[in-house]
C-alpha cells in the first residue's frame, strides 16, 4: 500500500529533480521579477501536499502514518535545501540561492497548514 499512495509524490520529487538540474541557460525568461518564487512555491507545496497524502493514507509503516505531517515537513525541507546545495555545488550553470531554500521552506510551511486545517475540518465536521 505504500507505493499506491505514494508514486505521485515520488513522481513529483523526480520533476522537482529533473527541472532544477535543467541547465541555467535552457531555462525561459522569467516572465516577471522573482517568478522564480513563484516556481519555488509550486514545486514544494504540492510536493508537501502529495507527500502528506500519501504519508497519511498508506497502512505500512504505522510510524509514518501516525507522524505523517513532521516526517513529510522534515522531508520536504531537507529535500528543497539538498536540491539548491545540489545546483550550487555540484552543476554548472545554476547556483544555489538562500532566497529559493527560504521559499522552498515557505511553501512547505504554508502547505503543512492547509494539510492540518483541512485535515482538522474534515475530521470535526466529517467531511
Amino acid at each position: 500500500m505504500f507505493w499506491k499512495y505514494n508514486i505521485w509524490g515520488i513522481i513529483w520529487l523526480l520533476v522537482i529533480f529533473l527541472a532544477c538540474s535543467t541547465p541555467g541557460e535552457q531555462l525561459p525568461p522569467s516572465p516577471f521579477i522573482d517568478f522564480d518564487k513563484l516556481v519555488h512555491l509550486f514545486f514544494y507545496g504540492v510536493l508537501q501536499l502529495l507527500l502528506l497524502r500519501g504519508f497519511n493514507k498508506q497502512t505500512r509503516y504505522p510510524v509514518l502514518q501516525k507522524h505523517h505531517v513532521p516526517i513529510a515537513f522534515l522531508f520536504s525541507s531537507f529535500y528543497g535545501t539538498g536540491i539548491e546545495l545540489w545546483q550550487g555545488f555540484v552543476l554548472r550553470n545554476r547556483s544555489c540561492d538562500v532566497g529559493d531554500m527560504i521559499a522552498n521552506i515557505i511553501a512547505v510551511i504554508l502547505s503543512t497548514l492547509v494539510w492540518v486545517f483541512w485535515l482538522k475540518r474534515k475530521l470535526n465536521y466529517g467531511l
